[in-house]
């Protein structure tokens, strides 16, 4: 009986343990805006929705950031954050610990993929698993989850 206890104790305390270690440190970074793609038009209530097909983009400015922090994302098919313009490539990379790769050029833009451990989808790209997008433009920089799907 303590042997199913003590088996029972740990197999929450895991769980516990798992459940804090997925919160990504992607919502913890002062985003301006971050838009989620979703096939659930009730994901978020109180923030702007625009309506394309069946896909719901919601968007969420920073004011409003707690809206997101907290939210299980089910049929989602991207999201993407949009960051000050003074941010660096290195604080990305520091931050979130990615692998980038490309740095190519785009219509005045630099895109860079890369691959997070901590989502599980990804896309095949230069026969490497990608599930991250990085885009700098003049005004900002962009990021996506698997790509960016809303256009930068």
């Amino acid at each position: 009986m303590k042997r199913l206890i003590a088996f029972i104790f740990i197999v929450i305390l895991s769980f516990l343990v798992l459940l804090t270690s997925k919160n990504n440190k992607i919502f913890d970074y002062d985003y301006e805006k971050v838009i989620i793609v979703t096939k659930n038009e009730n994901l978020l209530k109180d923030c702007e929705k625009i309506v394309n097909g069946d896909n719901f983009y919601f968007i969420v400015e920073k004011e409003k950031k707690d809206r997101v922090e907290n939210l299980y994302f089910s049929n989602t098919l991207g999201v993407v954050f949009y960051y000050n313009k003074n941010l660096t490539f290195n604080s990305f990379n520091k931050r979130f610990n990615y692998s980038l790769f490309g740095g190519k050029s785009i219509e005045d833009r630099e895109v860079f993929y890369g691959y997070d451990k901590n989502y599980s989808d990804y896309r095949i790209l230069e026969n490497k698993k990608v599930n991250v997008q990085l885009v700098r433009t003049e005004n900002e920089w962009i990021l996506g989850y698997p790509l960016i799907i809303t256009g930068f």
